[in-house]
């Protein structure tokens, strides 16, 4: 019961309800979370920046902290986010709701200090190109 409480609570901060954060049991692999979001953001950035065309989560994330949008600690973050919504995708039967629980309560500042570090890129790479 308290991890369903938590769950609302997270839910609720991020305004979306719990069967979309996480979905069923059977189609929680199809439900990323936020961090889906994380690396299509990526991809339009490096697109815009560098001509990125690469879709592969892992690479975006290294790509990100290699070209400065994102720090290389933060990158290393998004790499292992992309191995877990991997594991999500294709092993989601195997993945118990006290996993998801213990990584939404622990973890859910990657997903804020990624959007800072990138709302800060953003500022700095309009500065720079005036656009």
């Amino acid at each position: 019961m308290k991890m369903k409480r938590e769950f609302t609570k997270i839910a609720k901060r991020f305004g979306c309800n719990l069967i979309y954060l996480f979905g069923s049991q059977a189609d929680t692999g199809k439900r990323y979370l936020e961090g889906e979001a994380v690396f299509d953001i990526g991809r339009h950035i490096l697109a815009k920046v560098s001509g990125f065309k690469e879709i592969e989560h892992k690479t975006i994330a290294k790509e990100l902290g290699k070209k400065g949008v994102i720090t290389e600690e933060l990158s290393e973050t998004l790499y292992m986010m992309a191995g877990y919504r991997n594991r999500m995708v294709h092993f989601y039967k195997e993945i118990a709701p006290e996993e998801l629980y213990q990584i939404i309560t622990n973890h859910l500042d990657d997903l804020e200090r990624f959007n800072s570090e990138i709302v800060t890129f953003m500022k700095e790479y309009k500065k720079k190109t005036g656009g």
